[in-house]
């Protein structure tokens, strides 16, 4: 048991030590380190450089931890419920259900002229809970008509919804304006779109709420691991797991695709960084997934910038160069253990 929380303590060590890095070593010339020895007379540093620290690239970071940690955790919670090691917000289309609902409030909504741009941010929101709810709730059903399944048919489930609700986006697009339609391809491929203190605050207690909704499940997710038949003759109320469930997950992932659009695998690599690592118990695993989805993220973030600078590469094509291998890694694992099984 000792173990367990030397991880999460060495995990946050990590992260905070890449927060200082990447906030220090970068291409634009402003530094953090800079910034903090100007306090104490060590160094100078220009108002244009303590502007861009405060104001882009401290919000910035802390969004793309806050970002990674969401869905580190939904995807932790995924796994549990549908109880397949494959699940991720992004391969069982959830992030694709978000992303249509808001693709679809953003086109039509604007044009009518019925709402302001500050309360655009709220319902893009509500309308992206909407859509992750619904793909999950498809799922969670497809799971129990076929008797629970196994992790090839709900995962092929999941890949046809993402697919279906990614071409009815694409619809949507196709029949916007070209400012529209540029926006929202831009914005379908992942990155940060909304970096100001006040998303960070916004993201910051949504997040709060989901986590602490689902951290309260998450023994009720290690019972129902036996079984939802064992779960319920322990006394767990499935019904109100999975209501609870869908609530906390459609909530942080409708916030994590507001302020960086859909972003796939960090939900999938996360939770199995974590689980080979410090055990399989929901509770602690949870919270090592949000752990090691911050730092993933903060990584790619970093890395989006810096490695084509001046240009910026999408955080959804680094992560699918990451993701995919890892998860056809991961689907010949588990072909291996049902082969010998």
């Amino acid at each position: 048991m000792r173990r367990f929380p030397l991880f999460n303590v060495l995990t946050i060590l990590v992260a905070l030590g890449l927060f200082v890095v990447f906030l220090s070593f970068s291409r634009s010339g402003a530094s953090l380190l800079t910034w903090l020895g100007s306090w104490i007379g060590l160094t100078q540093i220009s108002s244009v450089d303590q502007q861009i620290i405060l104001w882009i690239k401290l919000p910035e970071v802390l969004i793309a931890w806050l970002v990674g940690a969401g869905l580190g955790i939904v995807g932790c919670a995924m796994q549990g419920l549908l109880r397949n090691p494959l699940a991720d917000p992004a391969i069982l289309g959830v992030s694709s259900g978000a992303s249509f609902f808001g693709i679809l409030l953003i086109l039509f909504l604007p044009t009518v002229g019925l709402v302001s741009a500050g309360f655009m941010m709220f319902l893009f929101i509500v309308a992206s809970f909407i859509g992750a709810s619904v793909v999950m709730l498809i799922l969670y059903l497809f799971t129990k008509l076929t008797q629970g399944g196994n992790v090839i048919s709900v995962l092929l489930a999941g890949v046809a919804l993402s697919a279906l609700f990614g071409a009815l986006s694409m619809l949507l697009v196709s029949f916007s304006g070209d400012t529209q339609m540029r926006q929202a391809i831009m914005w379908s491929m992942g990155g940060l779109v909304n970096t100001s203190w006040a998303s960070v605050g916004f993201v910051a207690v949504i997040l709060f709420v989901g986590f602490w909704i689902l951290v309260r499940s998450a023994s009720e997710l290690n019972i129902l691991s036996l079984g939802e038949e064992s779960a319920k003759t322990m006394g767990v109320s499935v019904g109100a797991l999975l209501l609870r469930l869908l609530l906390a997950s459609g909530l942080i992932v409708a916030a994590v695709t507001a302020v960086a659009g859909p972003i796939g695998f960090v939900g999938l690599i996360a939770p199995h960084v974590a689980r080979m690592l410090r055990g399989a118990e929901h509770k602690g695993l949870m919270l090592s997934s949000a752990l090691v989805g911050g730092i993933i993220m903060m990584t790619t973030i970093y890395c989006s910038k810096e490695i084509a600078y001046p240009y910026t590469i999408s955080v959804g094509i680094i992560m699918a160069l990451l993701g995919a291998p890892f998860f056809l890694w991961l689907l010949w694992k588990n072909y291996r253990k049902e082969k010998l099984t």
